[in-house]
């Protein structure tokens, strides 16, 4: 018995050093690999822009195994790496998966992009779905039989699971016994307990759109910069925590126009794109985020989105519209800045201070140009003085 122990020891100790030579194999052909299994377009796009990703932040291995277990894939020997659940914010947003890869251990930003997109991350998601324990469901399959399971049996079970379907071609059936990818040697019971997840895969019909819709699949940056850590999971969808309204800060005239400008933000900070809703406490503005000052005062502007919280606000101060002096002679007029909102009548009467104000007669209204704008009384010269004003209204 000593004998067969020593045997076994040296033996395992053989499969650590055939381990890391392994390691650095695959570090040298990792991306041919995978070039089989994703588009070379998708693929280098991901690889080439990891480093620029979003952080990935708080990765943490939720226990299953270790490396005591070893697999076949093709006829090289692998010692096998953690093998459980991982939970980690990606952006800002948390998530809750498995890699696809073995050994994938860390990862400190990545890059995400549709699970559709790479090699068995339909498969995985499904399993994933149907069986992760940090996503609520039990871990237990139909018919199970093989008595109490523990957490670590569940998680070593599908992480075993998800690397068969990550590892072998669409072609082999999902079995860890045959194929790409085979045991050499794992602890029985989560052994057979994947054996049952992926029984249960071979016969579901899988809704690609749904599980797209609610999982990611994050490529990150891990040995050598090359991008081979695939996590496939669930990752809390963004949501709409803040709002920026420009400019912050508008000083206008009445019946002059602004364009107000709205950026979203989710919880992890980064940009956001929605559909603004628009109010404000006074003056008007449309859908499209353009204000007008229809009256003086200090108001705010409001950027909002259906169903949530967050709110951007700008300020406007309005002040009452400049129009210029009044003029006294009997045939002149006045020329003032105009807006395009508003609609202006010359008025006059005989008294500076006291009478009733008339319409002149061909002095308006007229709709502003936007610029330099002339109302001027060509009537037949008065034989009184008379004194003039601008009325105005706004009229978006």
């Amino acid at each position: 018995m000593q004998d067969g122990e020593r045997a076994w020891n040296s033996f395992k100790m053989g499969l650590e050093t055939e381990r890391r030579g392994a390691i650095l194999a695959m570090e040298r052909n990792v991306k041919s690999r995978i070039g089989s299994w994703l588009a070379i377009g998708t693929w280098a796009a991901w690889a080439s822009s990891a480093a620029g990703g979003r952080p990935v932040t708080n990765l943490t291995f939720h226990s299953g195994i270790g490396t005591d277990w070893a697999v076949y894939v093709g006829e090289q020997a692998h010692n096998g790496g953690p093998a459980g659940e991982w939970t980690a914010e990606f952006g800002g947003r948390a998530g809750t998966g498995y890699f696809l890869q073995l050994w994938a251990t860390t990862m400190s930003s990545g890059n995400s992009g549709p699970i559709t997109a790479v090699h068995g991350g339909c498969r995985a998601a499904w399993l994933i779905d149907r069986f992760a324990t940090g996503l609520g469901n039990d871990g237990i399959p139909a018919g199970w039989s093989g008595g109490e399971l523990s957490l670590e049996d569940k998680r070593t079970a599908l992480a075993f699971a998800v690397f068969e379907v990550g590892t072998s071609p669409e072609s082999d059936p999902p079995d860890l016994e045959d194929g790409t990818y085979r045991f050499w040697y794992a602890p029985a019971v989560p052994r057979q307990l994947a054996q049952a997840y992926l029984a249960e895969l071979a016969a579901a019909t899988i809704d690609t759109n749904a599980l797209a819709a609610e999982y990611e699949v994050v490529t990150g940056e891990q040995w050598l910069g090359i991008a081979f850590a695939l996590w496939v999971a669930k990752i809390e969808p963004p949501e709409l925590t803040r709002i920026d309204v420009a400019p912050a800060q508008a000083d206008l005239q009445v019946g002059e126009t602004r364009s107000f400008a709205a950026e979203g933000f989710d919880q992890g900070g980064y940009p956001l794109a929605f559909a603004p809703v628009w109010t404000a406490s006074g003056g008007r503005v449309d859908g499209a985020g353009t204000y007008v000052a229809t009256g003086p005062g200090s108001f705010e502007v409001w950027a909002g989105a259906a169903g949530a919280v967050a709110r951007g606000t700008g300020a406007v101060v309005a002040a009452t519209m400049a129009i210029g002096e009044e003029a006294s002679a009997a045939t002149n007029g006045i020329s003032f800045a105009s807006h395009t909102s508003a609609v202006y009548s010359l008025q006059r009467r005989v008294r500076f201070s006291s009478g009733e104000w008339e319409d002149v007669p061909g002095g308006g209204p007229e709709r502003g140009t936007g610029g330099e704008l002339t109302l001027a009384d060509t009537n037949e010269p008065a034989s009184t003085t008379r004194f003039y004003r601008v009325r105005y209204a706004v009229e978006p």
